[in-house]
């Protein structure tokens, strides 16, 4: 079990006008979950009204950019696709 918080799901950081970030779930592979796409959310919205961003490069740490969705992390959610909902 890994020390990092949930919530530490996205890392981010601006250099020379460069934006870099990166999925920050290595014990994962980087799988996407409800944290992380909240979090990139908050990244991305953040990133788009910042003048020194010209330019985003998007990564994942570890040996994985993304494994896709991490489905034991949506367990119990509704998910809402072409008009059908499931759980």
């Amino acid at each position: 079990m890994s020390s990092r918080s949930e919530a530490d799901t996205v890392a981010a950081r601006v250099e020379d006008g460069i934006a870099w970030v990166s999925f920050n779930r290595p014990e994962k592979r980087n799988c996407m979950s409800p944290a992380l796409n909240d979090e990139m959310v908050g990244v991305l919205d953040a990133l788009e009204i910042d003048d020194r961003c010209g330019v985003l490069v998007l990564t994942g740490a570890g040996d994985a950019f993304s494994a896709g969705m991490d489905l034991r992390a949506r367990e119990g959610t509704v998910i809402k696709a072409a008009g059908v909902v499931a759980e």
